[in-house]
C-alpha cells in the first residue's frame, strides 16, 4: 500500500511541476505577445501611416514647390547635364551619410571600449581592496564587519547598472562602505603586517 502512495504522490509531484512549467510557458508567450503587438503599434503603425501619407501628399508638394520656385507653367524634361548634376548630387549625399554613419559607430564603439576600460579598472581596483583589507584586518576582530562593507561597495556600487552613475555619484549615502572601510582601517592598533 505504501508503494502506490508513493507513486501516486511521485506523479502528483510531476504534475504539478508540470503545472508550473505550463504557467510559466503561458506568461512567457502573453508577455511575447505583448511586446509584438507594441512593437506593431509603435513602429509598424507608424511607418505605414507615413508612407500612405508621404505617397498622397508627394504630387501636391511637388506642384507647390515647383510654383514657388519655377512659377506658374508646368514641369519640363530635365537635360542630361542635369540628370548627371542630380546624379552626383545623389552620389555626394550618399559619401556624406557614410562618412557620418562611420563617425557615428566610431564614437559609440569608443564609448563603449571607454565604459568596459572604466569598468575593469574599478573591479581591479576593488580586487586591490579586498588584498589590502585582508592583509591589513587579518588580526583584527572586526575584519568581517570591513569584508561586509567591501560586499556592500560590490552591491550597491559595482552592479548598479539600473540607474546612471551620475545619479549614483550625486546621491551617496550617508552610510557609505568605502568610508566605513577608511574609518575602521585608520583608527585602532596596526595588524600584524605592520608590526615587522
Amino acid at each position: 500500500a505504501a508503494a502506490p502512495a508513493a507513486a501516486i504522490a511521485a506523479a502528483g509531484g510531476s504534475l504539478e511541476s508540470d503545472a508550473a512549467e505550463f504557467d510559466e510557458l503561458a506568461t512567457l508567450r502573453l508577455i511575447t505577445r505583448n511586446n509584438v503587438s507594441r512593437t506593431v503599434g509603435k513602429v509598424t503603425l507608424w511607418s505605414v501611416s507615413a508612407f500612405v501619407l508621404g505617397f498622397a501628399l508627394f504630387p501636391v508638394l511637388q506642384r507647390i514647390a515647383w510654383f514657388l520656385l519655377v512659377g506658374p507653367g508646368r514641369p519640363f524634361i530635365l537635360s542630361a547635364s542635369a540628370r548627371g548634376c542630380i546624379g552626383n548630387f545623389l552620389a555626394m549625399v550618399s559619401l556624406l551619410f557614410s562618412i557620418l554613419g562611420g563617425t557615428s559607430y566610431a564614437s559609440l564603439y569608443n564609448q563603449n571600449e571607454a565604459i568596459f576600460c572604466a569598468l575593469f579598472a574599478e573591479v581591479s581596483e576593488a580586487k586591490a581592496l579586498v588584498e589590502q583589507v585582508s592583509l591589513v584586518c587579518s588580526n583584527r576582530p572586526f575584519y568581517r564587519d570591513v569584508l561586509g562593507y567591501v560586499r556592500t561597495y560590490v552591491k550597491r556600487d559595482l552592479c548598479r547598472l539600473d540607474r546612471p552613475p551620475s545619479v549614483l555619484v550625486a546621491c551617496k549615502p550617508k552610510d557609505d562602505p568605502l568610508e566605513s572601510i577608511l574609518y575602521l582601517t585608520s583608527v585602532g592598533v596596526p595588524s600584524v603586517v605592520y608590526e615587522t
